[in-house]
C-alpha cells in the first residue's frame, strides 16, 4: 500500500461514525420564551396558532373571466359548478406558523407560489404580513378572525402604506390532533395596571401622520427620562421625560406614576440632558398612549404582575393652550437593558 493510501486509511479510521438524527418537532409550550413580552407569535393574542395551516386565497373575481355555466350542476372532481354561480379561482398552499411570529411555505414549494412573512394576533384577530421575494418589504396583508373549530377567515389587502382590497382568504388547521390550538389566559386586573419599573426598557416607536412616517428605537430610563438610540446623523437625538398616569397628566411631577396610560414629553429646551439636540422642531410634542397587557400563559400565577404588550396613542402639540393632534404612534417593547449607575 502506498504511503498516501495508508495515511488516508489512518485518517478515515480516526473519524467517529456519524448517524443522522432528524430534529424533533418543538412541542407546544405555555411558557414565555423571551423576557416578558411578545408582540408576535403564540403569546401575542388570545390563541396559540402556531402549526401547519392550509391557506386558501380567493382574489377579486376578474370581470374578463367567463363564468362557468353548465347545463346542469356537475362535479368536476375538485368543485361543484352550477348555472347560478360564477367560477371562483382559489389558490391553496400550505403554510407553517412558527411560535415566534414567522410563517412560510415548505421548502419544496415552487418559487412562484412560496410565501413568507410575519404574523401576530390582537385578541382573536390574526394579522399576517407577507414579504416580497427580497428583504422584508410588505406586499400583502391578511387580516381575519379565528373561530374555534372553524379556522380563520378574512380579507386580503395589497400593499402596506395605502393598501387596496385584493380578495378574501380562509385558513384551515392541518394535523390539529398533534398540535391543537391553545387559548391563552386573558389578563383580568383592575387599574392601576402598571408601574414605572415595568415600562423601563428599550422600545421601538413608530410615528405616522398625514404626510410622513418615521420609526425610531427609544430607551425609557428608570429616572423617567427617554431618548432615541437610532442613528439620526451628526449626533442628533430626540429626548424628553415620561411617566405613567391613570386620569390626569402632570408634567411637573417628580414621583413615579402608575396606571394604564403613559405620556412622553419630547422637549426642545430644558436644564437636563433629557432634551432634543441636533433636530429642528417648531414645537414640543406630547405622546399620549394607552398600554395593553400581554396575555398570561396557561398555568401562570394569577398574582403575577401584568407584562406590557404595546402602546398606542396620539401625538399633540400646543397642549397647554390650543392642542392640535398631528399624528399617531405605536410602541413595542424590544428588551430589558442592563442599566449603568447613571440611569438608576
Amino acid at each position: 500500500m502506498a504511503p498516501t493510501t495508508k495515511a488516508l486509511a489512518l485518517a478515515l479510521s480516526l473519524i467517529p461514525s456519524l448517524s443522522f438524527r432528524a430534529p424533533a418537532a418543538a412541542p407546544r409550550t405555555s411558557t414565555r420564551r423571551a423576557a416578558n413580552f411578545h408582540a408576535e407569535g403564540d403569546l401575542s393574542g388570545d390563541f396559540q396558532l402556531s402549526g401547519l395551516w392550509k391557506l386558501e386565497r380567493r382574489p377579486c373575481v376578474d370581470e374578463a373571466l367567463p363564468a362557468a355555466v353548465p347545463i346542469q350542476p356537475s362535479w368536476s372532481g375538485c368543485r361543484w359548478t352550477s348555472p347560478a354561480r360564477a367560477r371562483v379561482l382559489a389558490d391553496s398552499v400550505l403554510v407553517t406558523l412558527d411560535s415566534r411570529g414567522g410563517f412560510s411555505t415548505p421548502p419544496e414549494t415552487p418559487a412562484d407560489r412560496a410565501v413568507r412573512g410575519r404574523w401576530s394576533c390582537d385578541g382573536a384577530e390574526l394579522k399576517m404580513s407577507r414579504f416580497g421575494r427580497h428583504a422584508c418589504n410588505v406586499v400583502e396583508t391578511y387580516t381575519g378572525n379565528y373561530e374555534r373549530g372553524e379556522g380563520v377567515s378574512g380579507t386580503m389587502l395589497f400593499g402596506a402604506v395605502e393598501p387596496e382590497y385584493a380578495g378574501t382568504f380562509t385558513m384551515t388547521q392541518q394535523l390539529a390532533s398533534l398540535q391543537p390550538v391553545v387559548e391563552n389566559v386573558k389578563p383580568n386586573r383592575t387599574t392601576p395596571l402598571f408601574k414605572c419599573d415595568q415600562i423601563v426598557g428599550k422600545w421601538s416607536l413608530d410615528f405616522s401622520s398625514e404626510t410622513s412616517i418615521s420609526a425610531y428605537e427609544v430607551v425609557l430610563y428608570g429616572n423617567r427620562t427617554w431618548e432615541t438610540t437610532s442613528d439620526l446623523g451628526n449626533g442628533a437625538k430626540l429626548a424628553g421625560k415620561w411617566n405613567l398616569f391613570d386620569s390626569g397628566i402632570d408634567l411637573t411631577s417628580g414621583i413615579d406614576g402608575s396606571g394604564g396610560r403613559i405620556w412622553l414629553w419630547l422637549r426642545r429646551f430644558g436644564g437636563s440632558t433629557a432634551v432634543t439636540t441636533g433636530v429642528h422642531l417648531n414645537h414640543d410634542r406630547l405622546y399620549i398612549g394607552a398600554l395593553t397587557a400581554a396575555p398570561t400563559p396557561p398555568g401562570a400565577d394569577d398574582d403575577a404582575p401584568p407584562s406590557p404588550r404595546r402602546i398606542k396613542g396620539q401625538v399633540a402639540i400646543g397642549w397647554s393652550t390650543e392642542p392640535a393632534f398631528i399624528g399617531s404612534f405605536r410602541m413595542k417593547l424590544c428588551m430589558k437593558p442592563v442599566w449603568d449607575d447613571n440611569n438608576d
